[in-house]
């Protein structure tokens, strides 16, 4: 017997009886080219709820990190509105915090410096802060760590730092353009591990940008299949396994494999 994957109308919410917490209404984005007005994203519309996992998934050139530098507020829409918790998205705010590919730390800094940096001139005491710091490190597993440089530990090491800089500001809506891409597979499998216990703990919202169906399955609630020339929604993919997942079972291999087909067709 074939497991078929539940396929959503784009743009629509997997719980219609909630408000998400973000929305996107019928997004356009274009970009000037010596001259030319090049369309990057056409028509996208899409609702996340409060605590979903959501992935975004698609071939290269098709706009996922577009469009989540526009949920960032790093970009502003062409056409269409994007909203987070009912209001409109003018710029970057401390309810969305992003993780990029890149760790970007402060290299000068250590482990610990690097997490607290965002604390500072929020109203914490110095004790407040190395206690929050203190937390966080032990949350990621380099309570050790603390007070090493980041040329002194590991990639993976290093996306843990820059995971807990951002979790520690406390935000609702966590925004990740492929952070785990760089690592080696054993390394990648433990920070998506990580996150998923961090996620399950603090019931963050999570939009995760990635190009591996693996990753998609082991990960989301919910994935965004886009297509490119201009970036679109093709298709929103409930995935219905059940949590913990077991990357050997039949069932998550169904889901990979249809999941493929569909990208191989965008």
């Amino acid at each position: 017997m074939t497991t078929q994957l539940k396929v959503l109308s784009a743009g629509k919410p997997s719980d219609a009886g909630k408000s998400p917490i973000l929305e996107v209404r019928e997004l356009g984005l274009h970009f000037k080219v010596n001259g030319a007005v090049l369309p990057i994203l056409e028509n996208i519309g899409l609702c996340v709820q409060p605590g979903e996992m959501m992935c975004v998934l698609g071939p290269s050139g098709c706009g996922k990190t577009t469009l989540l530098n526009v949920l960032a507020g790093f970009l502003k829409p062409g056409t269409g509105h994007v909203l987070a918790h009912g209001q409109p998205i003018s710029g970057p705010g401390p309810d969305r915090c992003v993780v990029f590919q890149e760790d970007a730390l402060f290299p000068w800094l250590t482990v610990a410096e690097n997490i607290g940096f965002g604390l500072k001139g929020k109203g914490f005491s110095r004790r407040q802060r190395r206690e929050m710091v203190e937390r966080y490190l032990n949350l990621v597993g380099l309570l050790p760590f603390g007070g090493y440089l980041p040329s002194e530990i590991s990639g993976g090491m290093r996306q843990r730092v820059a995971l807990a800089r951002v979790l520690i500001l406390e935000p609702a809506i966590l925004l990740m353009d492929e952070p785990f891409v760089a690592l080696d597979s054993q390394t990648r499998q433990e920070m998506q591990q990580l996150l998923l216990s961090l996620w399950k703990r603090f019931s963050h919202t999570v939009v995760f940008v990635t190009h591996d169906v693996r990753e998609a399955v082991t990960l989301a609630d919910r994935v965004v299949m886009m297509d490119k020339n201009p970036g679109r929604i093709k298709e929103v993919v409930d995935i219905g396994l059940q949590r913990p997942r077991d990357p050997a079972g039949n069932l998550f291999h169904r889901q990979c494999v249809q999941l493929e087909e569909l990208l191989r067709n965008t």
